[in-house]
């Protein structure tokens, strides 16, 4: 397997906000452990940090005084775009 330089992903801001505080709490402040039984592989919980270690570089959210208000209303455009997730 070569390493071609990598992939670029688009998220919208919605998306990348409420990713990034996600794998924040579950990532930075539970070491995985929540996540743990979810993966097969370990390397897909290092895939994870990987990808919150990129949001963490581009959001600037959580360094504001309103992040939580901010990411409450990500979550509900997420919603009200996609509606409730099927059953």
């Amino acid at each position: 397997m070569s390493d071609d330089g990598g992939v670029t992903i688009r998220l919208d801001h919605a998306e990348a906000l409420v990713l990034g505080d996600f794998l924040h709490r579950h990532i930075d402040l539970q070491d995985g452990d929540q996540l743990k039984p979810a993966v097969k592989h370990i390397g897909e919980l290092w895939a994870l940090n990987g990808l919150n270690c990129l949001l963490e570089r581009e959001l600037a959210e959580p360094f504001l005084p309103d992040y939580g208000d901010r990411v409450s209303k990500a979550l509900a455009l997420l919603v009200e775009r996609n509606g409730n997730w099927p059953k």
